[in-house]
């Protein structure tokens, strides 16, 4: 899924694979607390991290025109210098 595609996010990878055609480990557990590979500090908690390119994660949510709007949860925690979300993927909108 990426913010230019009507595709809808089903899960969060926890754990790529190393060649293409690998499997992977997904968290698909709406409500549940995953780690996440996008940067966050302690003052981004209670802000949401939205579809962006290529399946990446952003708190920036996309202004283009024919972007989709997939707000995927909210950051609840900071592991590391990762966020924490809380996976509740939801469609916002199409932009015109």
């Amino acid at each position: 899924a990426a913010r230019t595609s009507a595709d809808c996010p089903i899960g969060l990878v926890m754990e790529g694979g190393a060649a293409p055609g690998d499997n992977v480990f997904i968290h698909t557990v709406h409500g549940a607390k995953a780690k996440t590979q996008t940067a966050a500090v302690a003052g981004d908690v209670g802000k949401f991290l939205y579809l962006d390119a290529a399946g990446a994660m952003t708190m920036t949510p996309p202004l283009a025109s024919g972007d989709y709007v997939w707000r995927l949860g909210c950051i609840v925690g900071i592991d590391g210098a990762n966020a924490v979300i809380l996976w509740a993927p939801q469609f916002i909108a199409r932009r015109p």
